[in-house]
């Protein structure tokens, strides 16, 4: 395609940014967490599990974490996708609408659009207990409110209408199993860096270091816009 799409949606862990967000709270309450919470995030985005019942499992283990510090940790820990800013400068520039829409948690996902300029956040949120000040090992929200893959696809749908924006000139990119509805729903779904599973369900999939090589998609407009923003960073 020639045009630059006009809405596209980020997956946050291991697309916009290097972490696994869960991970690395994991990491933050210590050996064992990290080891089992470490060990589902892999089968969860292979496909191998439920994503619903495996994040709640994830979260149980967090448990009694002081949120706050936690927080903190994981935000100096992250670490930004090479290409991540250059490629949202140049959608930017070209008048398309953003967002985020993550299995993760609102707590970092807020915090990289806003590094990034996007306007658009659908994540997880994490329970804080009001005394304490640390997880409760919960989600908040209703019930079946989860951003799951479901989800994902939904938000795609809403924006999409809400925007008045084509299927054709909609762009998604992710890296998991749960991002394969969004992908395949999308005018041009691209799985980045993907699992092997993953891979082979997306439209597209790009194995590259770079985020910036998706704008090679959009011909002419795209390589430009690619050109202009190398050598960008967070």
């Amino acid at each position: 395609s020639e045009r630059m799409p006009q809405l596209a949606l980020f997956d946050l862990d291991s697309t916009l940014v290097q972490n696994e967000t869960i991970d690395e709270l994991a990491a933050v309450a210590g050996a064992d967490a990290q080891l089992e919470v470490s060990r589902i995030t892999r089968r969860a985005m292979n496909g191998e599990l439920d994503f619903a019942e495996s994040l709640e499992r994830r979260v149980a283990l967090l448990s009694g974490l002081d949120a706050a510090a936690a927080f903190v940790a994981v935000k100096r820990r992250t670490m930004y996708s090479p290409g991540a800013a250059g490629l949202l400068d140049a959608l930017h520039a070209s008048g398309c609408a953003t967002a985020i829409v993550s299995g993760g948690f609102t707590f970092l996902a807020e915090h990289v659009a806003r590094k990034l300029g996007v306007k658009r956040v659908f994540s997880n949120v994490l329970e804080i207990d009001s005394q304490s000040g640390t997880l409760t090992g919960r989600l908040c929200g209703a019930p079946g409110r989860m951003v799951d893959a479901d989800r994902k696809r939904e938000v795609l749908e809403e924006l999409m209408s809400g925007l008045y924006v084509r299927r054709a000139d909609v762009l998604a990119v992710g890296d998991g199993a749960n991002d394969v509805p969004m992908l395949c729903t999308a005018g041009i779904g691209v799985a980045f860096n993907a699992k092997p599973t993953v891979r082979r369900s997306a439209p597209i999939s790009l194995e590259q270091t770079n985020l910036l090589t998706t704008l090679l998609l959009f011909g002419h407009r795209g390589e430009q816009a690619a050109l202009e923003q190398l050598g960008r960073t967070v």
